[in-house]
């Protein structure tokens, strides 16, 4: 778009956008304007963006991934709108915390976000490597006028402008918030690259470093290939829960309550929805079968709310049969109801 100033980019652009909106809701609310302000900052010629041709283009790309979205939206009168409009004009913070604490938060979730770009995520060697080559880049070319350096210094932009904004947000801030981020990351770190190694004098330093982190990369994915430690975590363990309650109860209906931390199984409730279908099972959320029922209670660093479900939602009357403990702390229980 900035080179040939041609719509259909700007068009492509908006769709892409839309699409990161779709993925993680949190992160296009971010990126969507940002993204458009630097592209509107580092292009010369600023009246394109602002053409009716050009605006047509770019809402057209905005709205096609969101079309699902828009129609779920109107036949369930505007839920998702609704809370989206009451989360930015009266918001609720469950853990409101000082600038300084959000400004560390920040700090170590983008530290986390950059870390995660390299396979051997323990190696602060690789770290400095990374750290090195986008200095270097900075230092050394930042009069380049390679139109490579104006795609590194447009990311770092974007880059800066995302950790500015989440400052504004005092909330817990979790990390698939910005969940895509790294490729923002990983693509900086691979043009700082590509311009180091067109410099005679640091072509050889940029071969070493390439050199280095490929080997590393390969010695960790071996060492993990060859690890007896394998761990399940996220999607799996939820999948072995339910197929573990799935093959206890050997294709009988049955009674299964869930807790997660934000209180919105959703993962849950779909292996539920895709599990009953396929083995044509029914179960049940809210009553007993056979005065038992199942319970998987994931971990929350706030205990109180574990509590405070746990009242809710197991009777009295009833004792535990049957308990397991995963690597990630989450218990899968059977419960029976006493009898007299």
């Amino acid at each position: 778009m900035l080179k040939t100033k041609k719509s259909i980019y700007l068009f492509l652009t908006s769709l892409i956008l839309s699409f990161i909106l779709e993925f993680e809701v949190s992160f296009g609310l971010f990126i969507i304007p940002i993204y458009f302000l630097v592209l509107i900052l580092l292009s010369k010629d600023k009246k394109i963006f602002f053409k009716l041709k050009n605006i047509a283009n770019t809402t057209f790309g905005l709205v096609i991934p969101l079309i699902p979205r828009l129609l779920f939206e109107i036949k369930n009168n505007f839920l998702q709108t609704k809370t989206l409009v009451i989360f930015f004009f009266q918001p609720k913070l469950h853990n409101p915390k000082p600038f300084e604490i959000v400004f560390n938060d920040r700090l170590t979730a983008f530290w986390h976000y950059f870390k995660s770009i390299f396979y051997n995520y323990n190696s602060q060697i690789a770290f400095g490597a990374f750290l090195i080559i986008i200095l270097t880049t900075l230092v050394f070319f930042y009069k380049n006028k390679n139109f490579i350096f104006k795609l590194i210094k447009f990311n770092l932009l974007i880059i800066l402008l995302l950790f500015s904004l989440s400052l504004f947000y005092k909330d817990n801030f979790w990390f698939n918030y910005f969940e895509g981020i790294q490729y923002i990351m990983l693509f900086t770190v691979l043009t700082s690259l590509f311009i180091i190694s067109k410099n005679k004098k640091t072509y050889f330093v940029c071969c070493l470093i390439l050199i280095f982190l490929i080997s590393l990369s390969i010695f960790k994915l071996i060492r993990d290939l060859n690890s007896q430690n394998k761990k399940t975590s996220g999607f799996k363990e939820i999948d072995y829960s339910i197929n573990y309650i799935l093959k206890k109860e050997n294709s009988k209906n049955f009674c299964l309550k869930i807790y997660t931390p934000p209180v919105i199984p959703y993962t849950y409730n779909y292996l539920i929805s895709y599990y009953s279908r396929k083995n044509n099972l029914q179960i049940e959320e809210e009553n007993f079968i056979n005065n038992q029922c199942w319970y998987i209670i994931e971990d929350d660093s706030y205990q109180f709310r574990i509590n405070d479900w746990k009242k809710n939602n197991i009777p009295k009357e009833t004792s535990i049969k049957e308990k397991i403990r995963l690597e990630n702390k989450t218990e899968i229980q059977l419960r029976v109801k006493k009898t007299i």
